[in-house]
């Protein structure tokens, strides 16, 4: 399974799922993750592509599964990756993606607890898959 994971290094508010790239490779190590930009062909081959990006207003680690959930003006795709927002879009219109399962990361929050919900949803994510 593939794991596309956007963010920026240099911007701290946009930098946690970048941050919490090296434990979560220790702790999936059967699982691809590839840091990803929305300006390149990030999605190729991927139908149903599962993706960890950093999402304002969040207090915990929440998934996504539609554009819809976007509306809510609390909740925003970082300044950085409204790109991945457009891009999805896109990608869902014409129907280069089926679907899209994003995990949420809040800018904020203890980097072991944060890590240990991103794993939770990961394997109940990749369990639904297998079935």
């Amino acid at each position: 399974m593939k794991i596309f994971v956007f963010g920026n290094a240099i911007v701290a508010t946009d930098a946690k799922p970048i941050k919490l790239l090296p434990m979560l490779k220790k702790r999936l190590t059967s699982l691809e993750f590839i840091q990803a930009d929305p300006t390149d062909e990030w999605w190729e081959g991927q139908s149903n592509p599962l993706i960890l990006d950093t999402v304002v207003g969040l207090q915990s680690v929440s998934v996504f599964t539609s554009l819809n959930s976007f509306e809510n003006p609390n909740v925003r795709i970082t300044p950085h990756d409204y790109d991945l927002f457009m891009d999805l879009a896109f990608l869902l219109k014409l129907k280069k993606i089926h679907s899209f399962t994003l995990i949420g990361v809040p800018q904020q929050g203890n980097q072991n607890e944060l890590v240990e919900k991103i794993v939770s949803e990961i394997e109940t994510i990749s369990a639904r898959s297998s079935v």
